[in-house]
Parts: structure tokens; sequence; C-alpha cells
């Protein structure tokens, strides 16, 4: 009993660590409640416990109730380990092998098990909109064969839970190089920028933005850029322009609505996007990090079009301007 509820918890821990990702996730103190409702229930009976060997149970049971609450109540992933892992312990003193703990700790694997489906789905969803998605196929095969273990008929759930862990660890090491921000730094930032033109990438070694903001910090105008060095062989730019819609995230900025613009430069000829759109899944103005994804069609001045796809762009510490 011991060992599965500290497997468990660590699997607990793992599902409340942030990602990038933006679906909503259960928090530390969700996945406790259950537990903590059996606790009061048994605790109730107990409140006037005369019986020496009632008091012990009463006062176990206590301080699990404590490290459960400490537990629920943190908001770093670090220390609610440490909490969950001391609550483990006090349980197990408690209520060893107790099967009514023992189904809510099934049901709750069951619930984590949908957690890792929508991990999956949305790193595999971000490496499909992705320029070469292939180079991340051998991380997603080996998510999927972690998944497959933990649905593996008949597995004890101390094992289920452990390989639900390893799961969602993989899950998170995706999450973490799709969102990753490496890059040449400069005053403008740095990052990672890709796009097929015409069908074929266009992976610079230099990403920047700029973001102009009004005198109370309110977003206006972002730039954007991946760009080659020299210019001339090869830039995409980018324009959030200013509109009632601002600079935020999850929504469409479309070229047809008046907020978005761009072009592509190769070799001193530019291409000025006909239509488009970009969207920002992620924007922090305080950190300075944007993610977006986009894709338009340009035409340059003789009139040959040039089709860009599968845009993407991680970029941290962009220049952030105040402007009058």
């Amino acid at each position: 009993m011991r060992r599965f509820l500290a497997l468990l918890l660590i699997a607990f821990c793992l599902c409340a660590a942030p990602l990038q990702s933006a679906f909503a996730r259960p928090t530390v103190a969700a996945l406790v409640q259950p537990l903590l409702v059996e606790i009061d229930e048994r605790l109730a009976p107990l409140a006037q416990a005369t019986l020496k060997a009632d008091r012990r149970l009463k006062s176990k049971l206590l301080a699990a109730r404590a490290a459960l609450v400490a537990a629920a109540d943190s908001t770093d992933d670090l220390v609610a380990l440490g909490r969950l892992k001391s609550f483990a312990g006090k349980l197990a003193k408690a209520a060893p092998r107790d099967p009514d703990f023992a189904a809510l700790f099934a049901t709750a694997l069951d619930g984590f098990d949908g957690v890792v489906a929508e991990l999956r789905a949305d790193v595999a969803a971000r490496i499909a909109r992705r320029a070469v998605p292939s180079a991340f196929a051998k991380s997603l095969a080996k998510l999927d064969a972690a998944i497959a273990a933990a649905r593996k008929p008949g597995l004890a759930p101390a094992s289920r839970g452990v390989k639900l862990a390893a799961a969602i660890s993989n899950a998170r090491s995706i999450d973490k190089a799709l969102s990753k921000c490496p890059g040449v730094k400069g005053a403008f930032g740095h990052g990672t920028f890709s796009a097929l033109v015409d069908t074929v990438l266009f992976a610079p070694k230099f990403a920047a933005a700029e973001l102009s903001v009004d005198a109370a910090g309110t977003p206006l105008v972002l730039h954007i850029d991946g760009y080659r060095y020299p210019y001339e062989d090869g830039t995409i730019g980018l324009t959030i322009a200013q509109s009632v819609v601002g600079v935020t995230t999850n929504v469409v900025y479309d070229h047809a609505a008046g907020n978005l613009f761009g072009d592509y430069n190769l070799g001193g000829t530019y291409s000025s996007m006909e239509s488009g759109t970009l969207t920002l899944t992620e924007f922090d103005s305080v950190k300075r990090r944007i993610v977006g994804e986009f894709e338009f069609t340009a035409r340059n001045g003789a009139g040959t079009p040039v089709v860009v796809s599968s845009g993407a762009f991680t970029i941290c510490d962009f220049k952030v301007t105040v402007v009058p």
C-alpha cells in the first residue's frame, strides 16, 4: 500500500506541473479532494474517541489529513511532491491496505489516463503543424509506447501508476522541446522560426520581435521576423497591426480584416501578403515570450505568387517599446 501510494502520488504532481499547452488540467487540490472527503468520513465517528486504539487511529488520520491539506495548498510542484509523499507515508500507517482508499486511487488512475490522452493529442497537433513534423517522430513514438504500456490489461495499480507517470514525463519532454527558445540572442530577442515557402523549408537562424505598448503598458502592435544573414538570403516579416482586437492569444488575425500584414524577401525581391492568418498560442509581455502559427499567400511586383504554409515561431526576450 505504501509503495502504491507513493508511486501514484508522483503521478499526481506530474499531472499538476504546468505545460505550455492550453487545455484545462486538474490541480493538486482537485486530485486530492476525494481522499480528503474519505478521511473526514473516517474522522467523524472518532470525534469523541475514548478508547486508546481509537485515539491512536484518530491521531494518525489527522496527521495524514494535515499533510494532504498542505499538499493541496501548495502552488509549487516540488513542495507539493514532498508533502504528498508525507501524506502517503502517514496514510499507510493509519489505513494499511484499505480497500476504500485503494478504490479511490484506482478511480484517479482512470482520470490520469484521460489526462495523458489529452497531453498526447495536444503535442501531436502541435507537431503536425510544424514545417518538419518528422523531427519529432521518435519522441512521439516513445510517448505512444509509454501510453500503451500503461494501458496493458491486468496491470497492477502500482505498476499502472508508474507507467502513467512515465507517459506524462514523456509528454512534458516533447512539450519542452516544442516550446524551447534557442537561437542567437540579440536586442530584439531570440528563438525558433520555420515555414514552408512553396513547399521548401525555410528555417532561418535568427528570430526576433518588437512589441509596441502605450504608456499604460497596453500592447498595441507586434512585429515578428524570421531571417537569415545577410537579409537577402531570406526573410519573413509579420505584423499584427493596431486594432480593437489588440495583441492577445487565441485570436485569428487575418489580412482580410486589416489586422495582419506580412512579406517574404529573397534576394531583394519582396512579395507582399495578399491573404493570410496568424494565431498567438502564447503571449506574455512581462516574461517577453510569444509562440504562434501562421500561413499566408504573397505576390511580388512581377505578379509571381508565393505560398507560405506551416509557419511556426517561438521567440523569447523580445523588445518592448513604449510609444506616445
